[in-house]
C-alpha cells in the first residue's frame, strides 16, 4: 500500500467525506520524454562519414566528409535554431578520411580523423576558442596497430580528460588523454569478426555502443563500457550486451550508430537492408530511469522517417537535442507536456486487475475546449500520451490526492447527445504496452544464462517499461530457465509464460512494473470494517479448481497438497512439465508456487468502500463484517475499480478479494 499523510488518511475514513480527483495528463514515449523532432535544414550533401557536438558557448559544431576527393569540412553555427543558417561549410583539409569524431568540453573542440594517406595514423584539429579557429593538423604519436582505421569516437570527461576510441580490423582500441599527456593505445578484450559503426558518451564511464559481426557473422549492436569507475573498474573493459541483432542470412546490416545521455540513454542506428526492397533506415532506442548502462535494458528500436546510409550523429545541451546528417538538422526539446484536466472530469471508472487494468473517462466539452487536443495549451494531450489518475479527498490541509494509477491514451471519442458535449478517453495501463509490443526476431536464452527475474525485466524494458522488485521468492532471482519467445510473439505473453514458472505477482505501481512475492506472513497494510466502512460486500467460500500440483522435470519430481480440500472434494490435478526443473529443490518451488497459487481461488468476493487512496494490487487487507462472521479476516486485494461519478453522488472502490 502506499503512504498517506495523516490528513488523507484521516479524511478517507470520515463518516462525511468530500472527493477530490487529480488527472493529469502527460506527453511521453513509455516513462521517458517524447521527443518532437523539428527539422530545420533539408539540403543535398553527400551521405557520409560526418559528426556533430556542442561548445561550451552553445555553438553547433558539425563536421563532413565529401566523398570521394573533396575534402573535410566543418560548419560552426553560433546560436543554432530555427532560422539558422546551416548550408555554410569551410574546406578544413583535403587528405580525405574515413570516419570522423568530435568531442567538446567548455572552450576546447577536438576534431579526429584519418587520413586517407596515413590509414595507420590519427590526426586531429584542436580548438580552444568553441571552434572558431583550429590548429593542426597533428598526429597523435603512436601510430594504430594496423591499418585501414575506419570508425572513431571521442567523448571528454568533465574535467576535460578525455577518451578516444578507434576500430582496426576486428578490435577496438582506446587511448586516453589524462592531464594533457597521451597513453598509448590499449585493446580490448572482446572479439567480433569486423565493425560497422562506433559511438560514446561519458557519464561515470565511458559509455559506448558498437555495431559489427560476431563469430557467427550476425550482425548485432552492442553496449560496452570503458571503466572510468562508476559502472566498470578504471581502465578495464566490460563484456559486450545486445541490444539489437540481425541473421546472417537476414540480408541485413546494422551500422552507425549514435548515442548521448541528456536524461537516459539515447541511441540510433542504421538498419541497412540489402536485398529486395532494399533501404537504409535509422533506428532509435533508449535506456530505462534508474538502470544501469550495463544492464542493457533498451527498449524496442523504433524506425526514423528517414533515409541515410551512414545515420545521424547527435549532440544536447540543457534541454534542447540536435540530430544532424550531412543534408539535415533537427532540433527537438526535452521537456515534458502537461495538462491538468481535473476540473473537467464528469465522470472516471480507472481498474487494476492481474490481467491489466483501463481507464475510462469523461471529460466536459460544453465549450469545446477539447476540440483540438495535440495542440495549443493541450498540446499533451495525444495517443500515447500517460494520463495519471489520482485518486483524493478535500481534507483539513486542503485537496490532496495521493499518487495513484498511470494509463496510456489508447483513443477517445465525442459524444453529443441531449445537450451534452462530452470527451471520452479510454486507456490501459502497463499490461497494454506489454500486450502491443510484438517481437521482430527469435530470442532465446540456453538454461543457466538469465533469471526469470532478469528474463522479465528484459521483456518490459523491450515494452518501455522498467521493474521494480518490491519482494521476491528466491526462486524468481536464482531460476534460470531455457527460453525462447518466437518472431510475432506478444510480450506479455513471454511475461506470463515466465511468471507462471514462479510464485511472485506482477503489478503497476504508476508507470512501474513491481514484482511482489505473496507471502502467507505478510503484514497486514489496511483494515476495513471498523474505522473505513464498508459500503457493501459479498464474500465466498469455493472450492478451488486445483488442490493438488504435480511438477516433473528432468528426472525429479515433486507434489504439493492443499489436504483440507482434498479431504472434501477429493483431488483436482495440475501436472506442470518442464525441463528447466532440474533439481528436487526446483520441482518443489514449482509444485509450492501452483499449489499457493490455488489456495488463493478458494476465498473471493468483493467489497465496496469509500476510495482508500493508498490501496494497491496484491495488498494483504483484513475485513471485518460482523454481520456475516468476519472478524479481521485475511484477504488479498486481487482487483480493483475506482467510480467517480460526482453527478450521482458516486465515489467508490469496489474491491476484488481472494485468501492469502
Amino acid at each position: 500500500m502506499r503512504d498517506l499523510s495523516p490528513t488523507l488518511l484521516a479524511a478517507q475514513k470520515e463518516a462525511s467525506r468530500r472527493p477530490y480527483i487529480k488527472v493529469v495528463v502527460e506527453d511521453g514515449v513509455g516513462v521517458v520524454s517524447r521527443i518532437d523532432w523539428q527539422r530545420l535544414y533539408t539540403s543535398s550533401e553527400a551521405d557520409y562519414h560526418h559528426a556533430l557536438t556542442l561548445a561550451g558557448d552553445g555553438s553547433l559544431i558539425r563536421v563532413r566528409v565529401e566523398p570521394p576527393s573533396s575534402g573535410l569540412y566543418y560548419q560552426r553555427v553560433t546560436s543554432p535554431g530555427p532560422g539558422s543558417d546551416f548550408s555554410s561549410w569551410t574546406l578544413l583539409s583535403t587528405a580525405v578520411p574515413g570516419g570522423v569524431a568530435l568531442s567538446a568540453q567548455g572552450a576546447e573542440v577536438l576534431l579526429f580523423f584519418v587520413p586517407g594517406s596515413n590509414p595507420d595514423s590519427v590526426f586531429y584539429y584542436r580548438s580552444t576558442d568553441y571552434g572558431q579557429n583550429w590548429v593542426g593538423p597533428n598526429t597523435l604519436a603512436s601510430p594504430m596497430p594496423g591499418t585501414d582505421v575506419v570508425w572513431l569516437a571521442a567523448a571528454h570527461r568533465p574535467d576535460g580528460d578525455l577518451a578516444l576510441f578507434a576500430t582496426v580490423a576486428h578490435k577496438v582500441y582506446v587511448k586516453t588523454r589524462t592531464s594533457g599527456g597521451w597513453s598509448g593505445w590499449s585493446q580490448w578484450p572482446n572479439s567480433a569478426n569486423s565493425h560497422s559503426g562506433l559511438a560514446t558518451c561519458y557519464s561515470g564511464d565511458w559509455k559506448l555502443v558498437v555495431c559489427g559481426q560476431d563469430s557467427w557473422n550476425s550482425y548485432k549492436v552492442w553496449g560496452c563500457i570503458y571503466g572510468d569507475g562508476a559502472e566498470q573498474p578504471a581502465g578495464t573493459w566490460s563484456s559486450l550486451v545486445d541490444m539489437t541483432e540481425a541473421s546472417a542470412t537476414a540480408s541485413v546490416q546494422l551500422r552507425c550508430p549514435a548515442l548521448i545521455q541528456p536524461d537516459v540513454f539515447r541511441a540510433f542506428f542504421v538498419e541497412k537492408h540489402t536485398g529486395q526492397e532494399a533501404y537504409q533506415r535509422p533506428y532509435w532506442a533508449h535506456t530505462l530511469p534508474g538502470q544501469g548502462f550495463s544492464q542493457g535494458l533498451w527498449r524496442e528500436p523504433v524506425p526514423f522517417d528517414l533515409t541515410s546510409d551512414y545515420g545521424v550523429a547527435m549532440a544536447y545541451q540543457g534541454s534542447t537535442v540536435w540530430l544532424s546528417t550531412p543534408f539535415g538538422v533537427w532540433q527537438g526539446q526535452l521537456s515534458t507536456a502537461t495538462a491538468d484536466l481535473t476540473d473537467d472530469v464528469l465522470g472516471l471508472l480507472a481498474t487494476a486487475s492481474p490481467s491489466g487494468g483501463r481507464v475510462r473517462m469523461e471529460l466536459d466539452n460544453s465549450s469545446g475546449k477539447y476540440n483540438a487536443p495535440g495542440s495549443g495549451g493541450l498540446s499533451a494531450l495525444r495517443l500515447g500520451s500517460r494520463l495519471r489518475v489520482s485518486p483524493g479527498y478535500h481534507t483539513t490541509a486542503g485537496p490532496e490526492a495521493a499518487p495513484g494509477y498511470v494509463y496510456w491514451i489508447e483513443g477517445w471519442d465525442y459524444h453529443r447527445q441531449g445537450g451534452r458535449n462530452v470527451l471520452v478517453i479510454a486507456g490501459a495501463d502497463g499490461r497494454g504496452q506489454t500486450a502491443a509490443w510484438h517481437t521482430r526476431r527469435q530470442f532465446a536464452w540456453q538454461a543457466a544464462q538469465q533469471s526469470v527475474q532478469e528474463l522479465v525485466a528484459f521483456l518490459l524494458a523491450r515494452c518501455g517499461l522498467p521493474l521494480q522488485v518490491l519482494s521476491s521468492s528466491s526462486f524468481f532471482s536464482t531460476h534460470q530457465p531455457a527460453f525462447a519467445l518466437h518472431p510475432g510473439g506478444r510480450g506479455e505473453d513471454g511475461i506470463e509464460r515466465l511468471l507462471d514458472m514462479v510464485a511472485d505477482l506482477l503489478f503497476f505501481r504508476e508507470e512501474t512494473a513491481c514484482s511482489k512475492y505473496p507471502d502467507l506472513a505478510e503484514a497486514t497494510a489496511y483494515s476495513y470494517g471498523t474505522d473505513h466502512v464498508i459500503l457493501s460486500a459479498v464474500y465466498s467460500r469455493t472450492a478451488p479448481g486445483i488442490n493438488r500440483v504435480q511438477a516433473y522435470g528432468l528426472d525429479v519430481t515433486a507434489e504439493s497438497f492443499s489436504w483440507g480440500e482434498v479431504s472434501e472434494v477429493l483431488d483436482r490435478l495440475r501436472q506442470v512439465h518442464d525441463l528447466n526443473l532440474t533439481t528436487a529443490a526446483d520441482a518443489r518451488e514449482r509444485a509450492d508456487a501452483g499449489s499457493s497459487r490455488a489456495a488463493r481461488e478458494g476465498y473471493s468476493g468483493e467489497v465496496v468502500v469509500p476510495p482508500n487512496c493508498g490501496q494497491e494490487m496484491y495488498d494483504v487487507v483484513e475485513i471485518t463484517d460482523p454481520a456475516c462472521g468476519l472478524s479481521a479476516a485475511r484477504r488479498r486485494v486481487m482487483g480493483l475499480a475506482l467510480l467517480y461519478e460526482p453527478g450521482r453522488g458516486l465515489y467508490q472502490h469496489r474491491l476484488r478479494l481472494s485468501g492469502v
